[in-house]
């Protein structure tokens, strides 16, 4: 985990809120993926609150479906078959494709 992040809130000014929110999200995001690792420990494992807090925080910034980023049912099989990042690799549970796209299709 970075020990420093440098954040500067001037560039923020002209950014849409949803934008920041999810940007926001994606930065919480990464902060998870500590937590659910098959290489966590106790330290990481303490972050199992932010599982809650991030879905509230979903509803509540409404953050944008994928579709108002012109994500379709058309683009689900090119990003599934593309969403085998390193960070996947240490997923604790393996999703099958029908269930990433599954997830996908719901907040289309």
């Amino acid at each position: 985990m970075p020990r420093y992040a440098v954040v500067d809130p001037d560039l923020l000014d002209t950014c849409p809120p949803e934008l920041i929110a999810a940007n926001g999200m994606d930065a919480l995001t990464q902060l998870l993926e500590s937590y659910v690792s098959t290489r966590a420990n106790p330290f990481t494992d303490a972050r199992v609150f932010l599982v809650h807090t991030l879905t509230q925080w979903s509803e509540q910034l409404k953050l944008p479906r994928l579709s108002a980023y012109g994500v379709t049912e058309s683009d689900l099989d090119h990003i599934v078959a593309h969403c085998r990042g390193s960070s996947m690799q240490t997923n604790p549970i393996v999703l099958s494709d029908r269930e990433v796209k599954t997830i996908m299709r719901k907040r289309l």
